[in-house]
C-alpha cells in the first residue's frame, strides 16, 4: 500500500475493509444453508419474482427477513445481472446504513437471501401516516439518507432505486437501505450482456415505462407490505411505488443516457420535496405522464 502513496491511516482503513470483506465472504461460503432451517412466521411482501417473509432460524432462534426469488422468473425477465449486483453489495456491505446479508443459498427452483429484519416499517409507511413531516424530522431523515447513500457510493455501487419504500426505519428510529435489485457496481457480472449467450441486450427493468409495465402495475413488482392494500394506503401507493412509476428516477436514467452516482442524489431531492409538501414534485395520474414531467423538469 505504500507503493500507491496511502497514508498510514488510510492504509489501516483499507486493511480493515479488506479483512472484513474476506471475513464476510468466508462466512457466506462456509454456511451450507437450507430453507428447512427456517420457520416461516408471516409474509412481509410479495413481488413478481417471489416474496419477502419473516422467518425464524431454528438454531439459534433468530428472526430474519428472507427474500425468495423464483429462478425461472429472474431468468425470463433478464434480471440475473441485477440479482448478482444485489447479492454482491449486500455481502460486501458492513455498515449501519445497509441491511446485512447473513446467508445466501439456492435450491432447484429458488434463490434465497437471508437478511436483517427491520421491524420499524419504512419511510413510505411514515409518509402515509403523517402525510407531511415537520422540518426537523425531514432534516433528520434526509441527513441519514445522505450518509447511507454516501456509504453505498464509497463501495463503488449506485443504488438507482432510492425511494421511500426502500428506506427502512429501525425501531430505534435510524434508517437502513434495502432492495438493491436495480443496483449496479459497473462490473462485468452486473451487465445483462454477460448473461446473454448470443451477446444480445434484451434487458427490461422496472425503470422502463412501457405498455407492459402499465398493464402489470397492479401486480407491484417492487415488494410492498401487505397492509398497504388498505384503501387510504392504496391511494398513496398509486402515486409512488407501482412498477414503472418514475417519480424518483433521474431524467438521465429514464433517457438511457450516461449517468453516474448523481442519479441517487436526484432521488434524495425528490424525497425531501415529498416530505415537506405531501406529494412528489412530478406526480401525475399515469406513469407515462410522470415520466414526461421528469424528463422536461426544467419547464415543469
Amino acid at each position: 500500500m505504500t507503493k500507491v502513496g496511502l497514508s498510514e491511516e488510510a492504509a489501516t482503513q483499507m486493511r480493515r475493509m479488506l479483512h472484513q470483506k474476506e471475513s464476510n465472504y468466508i462466512r457466506l461460503k462456509r454456511a451450507k444453508m437450507d430453507k428447512l432451517m427456517f420457520d416461516k412466521i408471516t409474509t412481509l411482501g410479495v413481488g413478481a419474482f417471489g416474496e419477502m417473509t419473516l422467518v425464524c432460524k431454528r438454531d439459534p432462534k433468530t428472526l430474519y427477513a428472507m427474500k425468495t426469488l423464483r429462478k425461472n422468473d429472474v431468468i425470463k425477465r433478464n434480471q440475473v445481472a441485477h440479482v448478482k449486483a444485489e447479492r454482491d453489495i449486500l455481502a460486501e456491505a458492513d455498515n449501519e446504513w445497509v441491511v446485512k446479508l447473513y446467508y445466501s443459498f439456492q435450491d432447484r427452483d429458488n434463490l434465497y437471501f437471508v437478511m436483517d429484519y427491520v421491524p420499524g416499517g419504512d419511510l413510505m409507511g411514515l409518509l402515509i401516516k403523517l402525510e407531511i413531516l415537520e422540518e426537523s424530522l425531514a432534516r433528520f431523515y434526509i441527513a441519514e439518507l445522505v450518509l447511507a447513500i454516501e456509504s453505498v457510493h464509497k463501495m463503488g455501487f449506485i443504488h438507482r432505486d432510492i425511494k421511500p419504500d426502500n428506506i427502512l426505519i429501525h425501531r430505534d428510529g435510524h434508517i437502513k437501505l434495502t432492495d438493491f435489485g436495480l443496483c449496479t457496481g459497473f462490473r462485468w457480472t452486473h451487465n445483462s450482456k454477460y448473461y446473454q449467450k448470443d451477446g444480445s441486450h434484451a434487458r427490461q427493468d422496472s425503470m422502463e415505462v412501457s405498455s407492459c409495465n402499465l398493464d402489470e402495475h397492479c401486480r407491484c413488482e417492487i415488494l410492498k407490505p401487505l397492509e398497504r392494500r388498505r384503501n387510504r394506503e392504496r391511494q398513496r401507493c398509486l402515486a409512488h411505488s407501482l412498477v414503472g412509476t418514475p417519480n424518483y428516477i433521474a431524467p438521465e436514467v429514464l433517457l438511457r443516457q450516461g449517468y453516474s452516482s448523481v442519479c441517487d442524489w436526484w432521488s434524495v431531492g425528490v424525497i425531501l420535496f415529498e416530505m415537506l409538501v405531501g406529494h412528489p414534485p412530478f406526480y401525475a395520474h399515469t406513469p407515462i405522464e410522470t415520466q414526461q414531467k421528469v424528463i422536461n423538469w426544467k419547464s415543469n
